[in-house]
């Protein structure tokens, strides 16, 4: 894709166009009387030449230039390295549920939609809000307006975070009831004492620990039921079976189909590599046929 366009630049159009007619005039004038003798079809192709020859002369002082604007898009190049050694030749049997399920739903074998991950969730936005937490409590001490500013955005990302996650424990009463204290004490920091703030956030971070702990021992304990009871000819049943028959490297192609060609794709250009024991070019598709030892 690209525009063309015309500029010039040599001389300002107004000073060459009054120039250009002033010498055409004064060429037409000087030569009249010698071309008073001449046939009227002579005169006129005499005078069409001075013209044609003022105009010339016009291009050569405007210096005209044509430009071609062209604007092309390369996407990165990103090598994707795959180990494919015969260590990848193995099959993982000692995997926990949640690990299996994780595999399950990356490679594709499993719908996104066939597990709850409520505690998951609200794991990830306590933990991210204990990471936080010792900025946040710095800001607080620090005081100020912009201090004040920074700490509001904050806790607005963690309060509208966690607020989703008491909304999808509603059936985990004891849990919700901790998510929910957060979300109300980020409420409360939004407009408060400072000092009062820091002690109870102070207060709750042991807390929050422990409710950390409590959402990760809820979510491997729902895996585990989730896989334990698995009914035979099930989707679930099919999908860890076939994952269970996988050796590494086939799960390590089919993640990549599913997962992250569909992502990666539309952002760069991807090439897969095979990193055993010198770099080649494969396709995702090749991996569950690659020979390890070659």
């Amino acid at each position: 894709m690209g525009t063309r366009e015309l500029v010039c630049v040599g001389l300002p159009f107004w000073f060459v166009a009054p120039l250009a007619v002033a010498l055409s005039w004064f060429l037409l004038r000087v030569y009249r009387e010698e071309l008073a003798s001449c046939a009227r079809s002579t005169r006129i192709g005499l005078a069409a030449l001075r013209v044609c020859a003022g105009l010339l002369l016009l291009g050569l002082l405007l210096e005209p230039v044509s430009t071609r604007i062209a604007t092309y898009t390369h996407k990165p190049r990103l090598n994707v390295l795959v180990d494919v050694s015969r260590s990848m030749a193995v099959r993982d049997d000692a995997m926990d549920p949640g690990r299996r399920l994780d595999l399950a739903q990356a490679t594709g074998l499993l719908a996104g939609d066939a597990r709850d991950t409520a505690e998951r969730a609200a794991a990830a936005a306590l933990g991210a809000l204990l990471d936080d937490l010792p900025q946040i409590l710095a800001r607080f001490e620090a005081g100020g307006a912009e201090g004040a500013v920074v700490a509001d955005e904050r806790l607005d990302a963690h309060r509208a975070a966690l607020a989703r996650c008491a909304r999808r424990l509603v059936g985990r009463p004891e849990i919700a009831a901790g998510i929910e204290a957060v979300v109300a004490l980020l409420e409360r920091s939004a407009a408060g004492d400072a000092a009062t703030l820091a002690t109870a956030w102070e207060q709750w971070r042991e807390r929050g620990r422990g409710l950390l702990r409590r959402c990760r021992q809820a979510q491997a304990q729902a895996d585990a039921a989730l896989v334990n009871g698995a009914e035979p000819g099930s989707a679930l049943a099919a999908a860890l079976a076939r994952l269970d028959r996988s050796s590494r490297r086939e799960r390590a192609g089919m993640v990549l189909r599913h997962s992250l060609l569909p992502r990666l794709g539309e952002r760069c250009a991807v090439r897969v590599m095979a990193l055993a024991p010198s770099l080649r070019r494969i396709g995702a598709a090749a991996l569950v046929d690659v020979d390890p030892g070659a």
